[in-house]
């Protein structure tokens, strides 16, 4: 089994960012639902909402992703619109995604706690003390690194509205 990978962009497009976090995560599971079962149109029975979210507002966070236009109503199905680029992984990308999960799980070994306390358990970009996680201010993915110094204590809002961007790309210094 593959994974679906995004081009970069596709968290910072207009619509995802529209949409929001779960609205987001419901999409990509409707992409990989279509994938999964050769759906090249992106046109899927109203029936399978249930298998894409266990939340129960399942019905709202499809209408918010018609609304910002990453799903079209088509009467008795859904269609998701291909607004970004995506394809299944090969097997070579599945050992780098698991190769990277295993380097989250080894920093979270007591790194999180050295952060948060050096941070004064709040989040470095708006000073919320809840729900907090631990940020690579310069993205993992473009090459930052999992040093103290290039990590900060974020509230999950933060972290995910700043998702792949520097913190002066995202607009926050």
């Amino acid at each position: 089994m593959g994974l679906l990978l995004f081009d970069e962009s596709f968290f910072d497009h207009p619509a995802a960012i529209a949409a929001g976090e779960g609205a987001t995560t419901m999409h990509i599971r409707a992409l990989a639902y279509c994938a999964r079962y050769g759906l090249n149109s992106g046109r899927f029975p109203k029936a399978t909402l249930s298998r894409l979210t266990s939340k129960r507002n399942a019905r709202s966070l499809a209408a918010k992703l018609v609304e910002c236009g990453l799903w079209r109503d088509d009467g008795d199905s859904w269609i998701a619109t291909q607004v970004v680029s995506w394809r299944i992984s090969e097997p070579a990308d599945e050992l780098e995604r698991a190769a990277g999960a295993d380097r989250q799980r080894r920093m979270r070994d007591g790194t999180n706690v050295a952060v948060y306390e050096r941070d004064g358990y709040k989040c470095v970009y708006c000073g919320v003390a809840d729900d907090l996680v631990v940020d690579h201010v310069v993205p993992f993915k473009r090459g930052g690194t999992s040093d103290l110094d290039n990590l900060a204590a974020a509230c999950r809002g933060c972290n995910s509205s700043k998702r792949t961007r520097t913190p002066s790309e995202w607009g926050q210094q």
